[in-house]
């Protein structure tokens, strides 16, 4: 696992239903040896949780990750619209940036 962030990023799990019956970090692990390998979901070794497992939980990432992109794609085109940058992030100056013009100013 490179980063516990990445853990943040999985959806949380349902409310109702089945409790998830996997490991959230071993799943991570199997779409990281998916995606390299370049296999198939049902090629996937059996050292990781069932494929059918890991393809939903996959496939729901995606789908969340996908409303995030289309968010992000209409808040830079209102942006535009309003004549502003499109990726815009807030200028943050600490004192020992600022450059005094003077000594003692």
């Amino acid at each position: 696992m490179r980063n516990v962030s990445e853990l943040q990023l999985l959806p949380k799990p349902a409310e109702r239903g089945r409790r998830q019956s996997v490991d959230l970090r071993e799943v991570l692990k199997a779409i990281r040896y998916v995606t390299r390998a370049g296999g198939g979901w049902r090629l996937l070794p059996r050292d990781f949780p069932p494929w059918p497992a890991v393809y939903w939980l996959f496939r729901r990432f995606v789908r969340l990750m996908l409303r995030c992109t289309i968010h992000n794609i209409a808040l830079m085109d209102d942006r535009e619209r309003a004549w502003r940058e499109a990726n815009s992030s807030p200028g943050i100056l600490g004192s020992q940036t600022v450059k005094a013009d003077a000594p003692g100013a």
